[in-house]
């Protein structure tokens, strides 16, 4: 989904997956570049990064309560269109168009707790609030639903 400006440029966009859609397997993963996390971290970022994905989905789907869900995976706003509320205008536009018609939820995982209050303003919920695997290295994750 992408918000254009008058002059039909692309201000923000969000990237997601439908309900229903496969986890990437590490092969697919491989594919889209994180071989390469491997080769520059020796391995240790590639060795945490596969559990603390398959650890978050498994939480993700707990919170959901085993509904299916579009998932937020990431969102892009122009350098010069921050802070003029972009980021709420492409999220409503999303429910409108997305979310609220297909009856299903809508989820998404984020590790900045400054970010918690901006999705709460817009109907999500923390669902877990927790670090994805137990050892000090991994990053606390939030998962967050939009019912």
């Amino acid at each position: 989904m992408a918000l254009k400006t008058t002059q039909e440029e692309i201000t923000a966009m969000t990237f997601g997956h439908a309900p229903g859609a496969p986890n990437a397997a590490p092969e697919k993963m491989a594919s889209f570049g994180m071989a390469e996390i491997a080769v520059l971290h020796a391995g240790a970022a590639c060795n945490r990064m596969l559990p603390s994905v398959k650890e978050l989905e498994a939480r993700r789907t707990v919170g959901l309560g085993g509904r299916e869900s579009w998932y937020l995976n990431n969102m892009v706003v122009g350098a010069a269109q921050r802070g003029a509320g972009v980021k709420t205008r492409i999220l409503l536009q999303r429910f409108e168009q997305v979310a609220d018609p297909s009856g299903r939820l809508d989820s998404l995982t984020i590790q900045g707790p400054e970010n918690v209050t901006f999705y709460q303003r817009l109907r999500f919920v923390v669902t877990h609030d927790n670090r994805a695997c137990a050892d000090a290295a991994s990053l606390r994750n939030r998962i967050m639903v939009y019912w």
